[in-house]
């Protein structure tokens, strides 16, 4: 997703876990947030929501990435603004990410 991001002159920021992307968000408001919903320390529902809670959070576009069938569970899928399952399609996901990041 870097790599699609990057062409597509995106500056990129990059977390691993739940609690550097909060860091990370504290620090700049990115124009789009690319969450998987399966993070080493929690999930990008727990993550999605802290973003919700913060000044402007609810202003930042969520994607979500999922291998959880063709849907987000039902409680999740408000949070987001979007998700897309795995294996992604490169063009779709581009568009989808381009869209919300320039909404």
């Amino acid at each position: 997703m870097t790599t699609i991001l990057s062409s597509l002159n995106a500056h990129v920021l990059t977390a691993r876990r739940g609690a550097q992307a909060e860091h990370e968000v504290r620090f700049c408001r990115p124009p789009l947030i690319v969450c998987d919903m399966k993070l080493p320390d929690g999930t990008g529902i727990e993550f999605v929501r802290w973003l919700r809670t913060q000044p402007r959070g609810n202003r930042i576009p969520s994607l979500a990435i999922t291998a959880w069938g063709d849907h987000l569970p039902p409680h999740a899928a408000s949070d987001f603004d979007a998700y897309m399952r795995k294996l992604l399609k490169l063009e779709r996901f581009s568009a989808v990410a381009v869209a919300l990041a320039y909404r």
